[in-house]
């Protein structure tokens, strides 16, 4: 207050904040050209880009030696768990028996598909047009395993859904290869583990919270689990929709769509319940169904809402993958984020890059994620596992 009146938030921002680069494009049904002399002296056309400037999260280290770091009191979360029940995370392995006919089919599927794609991207390099396009394909492997019912899949009309990769629209959307989707009435391996563990969990009087990551218009995982989850165990389970449930009023929801409801299962998006709700306490186990895009702030602020005070059951977060498959890769590239995340006290190397202007946007943040699994699937397959062991039992 000494230094800014209440009118001057964009000094503020000046003298301690960050700004960034905003991108949009021109305006194409415009014919006169535009100029933006106030971040640049160019004169662009309607076809071309706009360049801005605009804020970006954080605040310069000098703020916080002024304002913050001499008048206040800093308590890591970790100061206070000899007061809470206790928290363990829990990497799963799923296997595959030998007499498990969709399982089988299943890995099948997946190895064609993962043969065929990282053929294709080894194809690409001797082609400027195409190489690096595969690599958000990539990205999204681990997803094939979780995805391959006729209403999950990813490409097709609902009910005959099936799982493909293709070429960005840029390149007209070509196919590279499809695996075909299984019937409903068939339970994936992952599936039957999620219905063993939701009866010992329940019966030990433990609510669960089900994270999804594909929770986008029209990609039926939700649903499905959903229907899998009350066909088994009757009307337990709500899913909470960020695009229904306001930020402002989630809190508020959960109290009584969820808590006052009595049900016993959310299936929700972790970026939607990562921050700002402290009621999730009245969940004690975590089930992430499908890995975070190897994000470790998510991971460990979502986990963070059931591990907090009002906490009254020890918190299991379990992390089921199938071994020699990418999601192991995946699992094992989180850790080390995680492990990064810790050693900068809580910001993740990302979150890090972002504050000081190298923001690293979703599209590149994936293709990264692709080329990353790309090599590991090219390694030695005892060096993937060394290391991804390695990974699970010092981080998760």
């Amino acid at each position: 207050r000494a230094e800014f009146g209440r009118e001057d938030a964009a000094a503020l921002i000046t003298r301690y904040g960050y700004r960034k680069v905003l991108v949009e494009v021109g305006d194409k049904t415009s014919k006169e050209p535009r100029s933006y002399g106030r971040t640049t002296d160019r004169i662009t056309t309607p076809d071309t880009v706009q360049r801005n400037l605009g804020e970006a999260p954080g605040m310069l280290p000098v703020f916080l030696l002024r304002h913050i770091l001499n008048r206040a009191a800093m308590i890591h979360k970790a100061d206070l768990e000899a007061d809470l029940p206790g928290c363990t995370e829990t990497p799963v392995p799923l296997t595959v028996a030998n007499d498990d006919t969709v399982g089988r089919q299943l890995l099948e599927h997946y190895r064609d598909v993962q043969e065929a794609l990282v053929e294709q991207i080894k194809a690409d390099r001797w082609d400027a047009g195409r190489v690096g396009k595969l690599w958000g394909a990539m990205s999204e492997l681990p997803s094939l395993l979780d995805r391959l019912h006729t209403d999950t899949g990813n490409d097709g009309p609902v009910g005959r859904r099936c799982y493909s990769v293709r070429y960005p629209p840029s390149l007209h959307a070509e196919l590279v290869v499809t695996a075909p989707g299984f019937a409903l009435g068939l339970l994936l391996p992952k599936e039957r583990w999620l219905l063993d563990l939701l009866r010992s969990e329940l019966d030990e009087g433990r609510n669960i919270i089900l994270f999804v990551w594909h929770t986008g218009k029209g990609s039926g995982l939700l649903e499905h689990l959903e229907r899998l989850i009350r066909h088994h165990y009757g009307d337990i389970t709500i899913t909470l929709d960020a695009t229904k449930v306001k930020t402002g009023v989630r809190e508020r929801w959960i109290d009584e769509q969820v808590v006052a409801a009595g049900k016993r299962v959310l299936l929700v998006n972790p970026t939607t319940v990562q921050t700002g709700l402290n009621n999730l306490v009245h969940f004690a186990t975590a089930i992430w169904w499908e890995n975070p895009q190897c994000d470790a702030v998510i991971y460990r602020q979502a986990n963070g809402r059931l591990d907090r005070l009002g906490q009254r059951q020890p918190v299991r977060i379990l992390f089921p993958y199938y071994q020699d498959t990418a999601q192991e890769i995946m699992l094992d590239l989180l850790g080390r984020k995680i492990a990064a995340s810790l050693q900068m006290d809580g910001l993740n190397v990302v979150s890090a890059l972002e504050a000081v202007g190298a923001e690293q946007t979703p599209v590149l943040q994936t293709l990264e994620i692709g080329r990353a699994i790309y090599e590991r699937l090219l390694a030695a397959p005892n060096e993937v596992k060394e290391d991804s062991a390695t990974s699970s039992r010092g981080v998760m």
